[in-house]
């Protein structure tokens, strides 16, 4: 598949959704093309990973030159997250060995993982209002990884064949809160908005699964925190691995790998998550 193909939602006049497939700037609504892909059930994203229907549906796109046939501009498209109800959100805490002696705490022994509500879920380009009250907020550029199979126990070797694809991710944390008391990360991590997607996934099976990435937290246009998930103190596949030890993770579960650095934000500002090879996400904070 070529390197640009990707997948995001829209949403559709009565407020529902539909999957797209975009390949360059040119984007298919789903619920356009509904004729050309019958029997598939549910036109949402989360339904086409959860029942393995997105290579098919690529397939079809290629052989039936639907991106010329049907295609518009992605511009045109009125996109929001790609995923509203994915089966969990897991994040990663420290994974860049710079970023945490930059905050001077030791290079955790395994993944300091946390979870996140749905709730929290933010589309790329929109803005996040800061509650009132909670003090400093800090945003964090990562690269998340989606499930798009079942996986419990899987072998490191075997971690690219249980994810559907890459997006570029804002992760937002309420360090005032975090500060009081290490045990209200939960807390810290929770407010609405304080996950913001890009608006595509780029499937794996269209990108090179294990090449070196650089990833950067931008403030402002300016590169604040940048470098490489080569170092990673648990690569991709030691997350899966690690993640799935006697847990069942079901596809369009999100994990979100980890931050090179992070940035205090305050109203007025923007912070954009930007990876080599996928989409980059933006946030305006109000």
């Amino acid at each position: 598949m070529p390197y640009d193909i990707k997948w995001g939602s829209a949403v559709r006049t009565d407020g529902s959704r539909t999957a797209v497939l975009a390949l360059g700037d040119r984007g298919l609504r789903l619920d356009r093309i509904a004729g050309e892909v019958p029997a598939i059930g549910s036109l949402t994203l989360e339904h086409l990973i959860r029942h393995g229907l997105t290579d098919r549906i690529q397939q079809q796109a290629f052989d039936g030159d639907w991106f010329n046939r049907f295609g518009e501009s992605v511009a045109d498209i009125p996109l929001t997250v790609p995923l509203h109800d994915p089966e969990r959100i897991v994040g990663v805490g420290l994974n860049y060995r710079l970023h945490a002696h930059d905050l001077g705490e030791k290079v955790p022994e395994e993944p300091a993982t946390f979870m996140k509500p749905t709730t929290t879920l933010l589309a790329s380009g929109e803005t996040l209002v800061i509650p009132r009250g909670i003090g400093t907020i800090t945003a964090e550029a990562e690269i998340a990884l989606v499930f798009g199979r079942s996986a419990r126990n899987t072998p490191r070797h075997e971690w690219s064949r249980h994810i559907f694809g890459l997006l570029t991710v804002i992760d937002m944390t309420a360090e005032t809160v975090l500060r009081k008391n290490p045990r209200f990360l939960t807390r810290a991590k929770s407010y609405d908005g304080f996950l913001v997607l890009s608006p595509w996934i780029v499937p794996l099976s269209a990108t090179e699964a294990d090449r070196p990435r650089t990833v950067r937290t931008l403030h402002n246009g300016r590169t604040v925190a940048e470098n490489t998930t080569e170092a990673m103190q648990f690569p991709f596949d030691a997350l899966v691995w690690w993640l799935t030890q006697g847990t069942t993770i079901r596809p369009t579960a999100l994990l979100s790998t980890g931050t090179p650095g992070a940035v205090a934000v305050s109203p007025g500002d923007q912070v954009t998550a930007w990876a080599s090879g996928l989409p980059e996400t933006t946030v305006a904070i109000g």
